[in-house]
């Protein structure tokens, strides 16, 4: 099934306000597709070269040019960050947000693409696995990209670029903090990750409305056989990657 081509970030502020974005007319770290003006394009630049400079931020940017997307700006989406439609190929972000607000929306957005290739991700939908998984695996999805946003902002702050973890950590202290931690006292990274994945359960209202979204639209849906349910380990296994094992 197309489980939400625009896959939304539920984190949103209460309005967003247009900002002036930096430009950079440097090449492109990766050759990315890019629509706009050339205006926005240099915009789009500056974002991309940004997320280079992180080396998971690297891996999805690669991620989004093996799979041909087209990085652009959608002003139409209200307070919504960005979103990757994976029917479209587009990864697109808010123009009304900073830099720094879209570095780690990108992180989001592409770390599912990583998980739109992963087995799971196509077996189990409404169709064909109950309620139970079907939220099991939208929440290890979120949790999985918003730990990867995470590590992105923190790769670019050790990098000397620290505006992007600055305001994520501001605003999604439940993650930031966790991974900081867990970072500090052993040194992990993975270690760190996981306890970033973890803390996104702990903002029940975020997590709460993902799920009431979701038991809305699989009500809609009659289905005509026993539905599959799925083990939670799988969905760790496949979504939680890192270097090809689960963190």
């Amino acid at each position: 099934m197309e489980r939400a081509l625009k896959m939304e970030k539920a984190f949103q502020k209460m309005s967003a306000q247009p900002q002036a974005l930096p430009e950079s007319k440097e090449p492109l770290a990766l050759p990315v597709r890019l629509k706009g003006s050339a205006k926005e394009k240099r915009q789009l630049t500056h974002i991309i070269n940004e997320m280079c400079k992180s080396d998971a931020g690297m891996s999805v940017i690669e991620t989004a040019l093996d799979n041909d997307y087209t990085f652009l700006f959608d002003k139409s989406i209200g307070a919504t960050y960005g979103y990757a439609d994976s029917g479209e190929e587009v990864c697109a972000l808010n123009p009304n947000y900073p830099a720094a607000d879209l570095i780690t929306t990108i992180a989001h957005e592409l770390r599912h693409v990583q998980q739109f290739e992963t087995e799971i991700y196509e077996e189990c939908d409404p169709y064909g696995a109950n309620v139970k998984s079907n939220l099991m695996l939208t929440r290890a999805m979120e949790a999985d990209a918003e730990a990867y946003g995470c590590l992105v902002s923190w790769e670019l702050k050790e990098q000397g670029a620290p505006d992007a973890w600055n305001t994520f950590k501001a605003d999604f202290p439940e993650v930031a903090k966790p991974f900081e931690k867990a970072l500090s006292e052993s040194g992990d990274v993975n270690e760190a990750r996981t306890a970033a994945f973890m803390g996104w359960f702990d903002n029940l209202h975020r997590r709460d409305s993902y799920d009431a979204g979701y038991v809305e639209t699989m009500s809609r849906i009659k289905a005509d056989k026993t539905l599959k349910n799925y083990k939670p380990e799988r969905f760790i296994e496949e979504i939680c990657q890192a270097g090809g094992d689960a963190y």
